[in-house]
């Protein structure tokens, strides 16, 4: 298991830490079961432009995911709902067999 952060973290047994900038940082360490991303960049507070910018993050990940996931594997992403969350939606139906889209309870209701 690879873990991928700008930030140091804790050593975890069984995880192998690069720290680095996603998505130049690369999993060495062969075929993955799960690609979790909870990628964002730093907030600015202007929606539009956060959620453009999280949706290209998205994109990168998705990119990665498709290079080392083993078949049958799983991409699991954090994404913001807005104006280029339905085409984002469609990529992903175009490139993973199975897309679903879930909210947690804790999200906000609407967008601010």
């Amino acid at each position: 298991m690879t873990a991928i952060d700008l930030i140091e973290m804790a050593p975890i047994a069984g995880v192998a830490f690069q720290k680095g900038r996603f998505p130049r940082a690369r999993s060495s360490t062969g075929p993955a079961d799960v690609v979790l991303c909870d990628i964002s960049p730093n907030i600015s507070g202007i929606r539009d432009a956060d959620q453009a910018r999280v949706a290209e993050l998205v994109e990168d990940a998705a990119a990665l995911a498709r290079k080392v996931l083993a078949p049958g594997g799983a991409f699991l992403v954090k994404v913001f709902h807005g104006g280029r969350f339905p085409a984002l939606l469609d990529a992903m139906k175009r490139q993973f067999r199975e897309v679903r889209v879930i909210k947690p309870g804790a999200s906000r209701s609407e967008v601010a």
